[in-house]
């Protein structure tokens, strides 16, 4: 079965990869993480487009945009040429992370939204292009949640406490994240969006359900293996009863990061694709089987979807939502 993954950092140029690839008859599509380094294009964004340039089979690329600079003038001029070069060297939509939200604050020390008039030039430009919009909006829930065995990020944000937003008032909360993000997919009707990491709203497909309902432009990502575990954490009947009741809306993704590095190696590189096998193969057992699973240290049960739901899942909803992938 052809498989795509729709939301992943990949930036080795090595011909074995490929050759991997090809033989696992996976497709990849890098997504821009944080562009919060001011190197991000050189680092991220341009190896995505060299690999999609000479691995077009293989290879697809998201770009993103420099955060604004209040008080910058012509940043909107700048941003807008950007994007169309990206557009017209191949991008097939463009990546909004959480810094809106969660870091970027304007010149009077508010924090900016996704919603913020500031951006609407921006995601109109990307509307009329025809292209995607990819929005990372907000952390887990688990990050506004107390710590402890209901909490299956509870290990990661006791070694980040920087990170955690469990009690602040000083942040925005996770709802007024998801609002700001609901705003934009209205206000936008006829612009592509997809949710990276099932849109933010892992810990309830019924949230996701609301939302698919309200808004047919909407779709979502299953990008890492921790929302597969949320997905395992819930009530399996209603998990497989939203895969088949939305059935075009769920693109897969890993979240899995491989990076280029100058000492890379042939056991370096044996290693890197052992580990990409490894997790890809861990999150396909979830979706096809109804095998008791071990994922992330949890025991769950695989959700054994048909065949219909898994072609769309691994490999249509993919070009669906990414038009030329």
């Amino acid at each position: 079965m052809e498989r795509i993954d729709a939301h992943l950092h990949f930036t080795s140029e090595h011909p074995d990869y490929a050759v991997a690839l090809a033989e696992w008859n996976l497709k990849l599509l890098n997504t821009v993480g944080s562009v919060e380094h001011p190197l991000w294009r050189e680092r991220l964004a341009e190896p995505y487009r060299r690999l999609a340039q000479a691995y077009p089979e293989r290879f697809g690329w998201i770009t993103s945009f420099d955060l604004p600079g209040f008080g910058e003038r012509e940043y909107h001029e700048r941003v807008i040429a950007r994007l169309g070069e990206d557009f017209a060297n191949g991008a097939l939509g463009c990546k909004i992370w959480k810094s809106f939200g969660m870091g970027l604050r304007d010149a009077a020390g508010a924090h900016v939204l996704v919603d913020h008039p500031i951006l609407e030039p921006i995601l109109s430009f990307i509307e009329r292009s025809g292209k995607t919009l990819l929005m990372h909006i907000a952390d887990p829930q688990g990050c506004w949640r107390p710590l402890g065995p209901d909490n299956q990020y509870s290990n990661f944000y006791s070694k980040y406490p920087d990170k955690y937003l469990y009690g602040r008032t000083d942040m925005p909360s996770h709802a007024e994240l998801i609002a700001s993000r609901d705003r934009v997919i209205e206000r936008h009707p006829r612009l592509r969006v997809v949710g990276a990491h099932l849109g933010s709203l892992e810990y309830d497909v019924s949230e996701l359900a609301r939302r698919f309902e309200r808004q047919p432009n909407f779709a979502v990502d299953t990008s890492g293996l921790a929302r597969a575990v949320d997905l395992g954490l819930q009530d399996r009947n209603r998990v497989r009863r939203f895969f088949e009741d939305f059935p075009d809306r769920i693109l897969f993704g890993s979240d899995v990061n491989v990076e280029l590095h100058a000492a890379e190696t042939p056991e370096s590189r044996r290693q890197a694709l052992e580990a990409m096998r490894s997790a890809h193969q861990s999150a396909f057992d979830f979706y096809e089987t109804d095998r008791t699973l071990m994922l992330r240290e949890r025991t769950l049960q695989g959700l054994g979807l048909s065949e219909h739901i898994l072609k769309q899942l691994y490999a249509e909803n993919a070009r669906r939502w990414y038009p030329g992938l």
